[in-house]
């Protein structure tokens, strides 16, 4: 271990335990390359993770957008795909009714 598989720009793209599916390439594990791969690794999955973090607010964001452009007339229903108005539709709908609900403050609704 580790045996590698190298990307198009042949960077170490994949590492495997043993030779096997085209990873042929022995390095050492403390190879530059591997280390390098490593940190990318990791890298890569904290960026993954604060995306994850932050999809929520971006919800939000881009519901409010979508009521703002669509109060305004910039947008209409139909310019729209059903499915993607039947979601708005229902969010609106699931928000209003958390917004009746007196244990719930306005700032709080998702």
């Amino acid at each position: 271990m580790p045996y590698v598989i190298r990307g198009a720009n042949r960077e170490v793209a994949q590492v495997r335990d043993d030779p096997s599916n085209g990873a042929m390439e022995y390095l050492e594990p403390e190879s530059p390359e591997i280390r390098h791969f490593i940190d990318r690794s990791l890298r890569q999955e904290e960026l993954r993770k604060n995306l994850a973090s932050t999809d929520a607010g971006m919800i939000r964001v881009i519901d409010d957008v979508i009521e703002i452009l669509l109060k305004k007339g910039v947008i209409g229903p139909s310019d729209l795909p059903e499915f993607v108005m039947a979601k708005v539709r229902s969010r609106q709908q699931a928000r209003g009714l958390l917004r009746e609900m007196p244990l719930v403050p306005d700032d709080d609704v998702i």
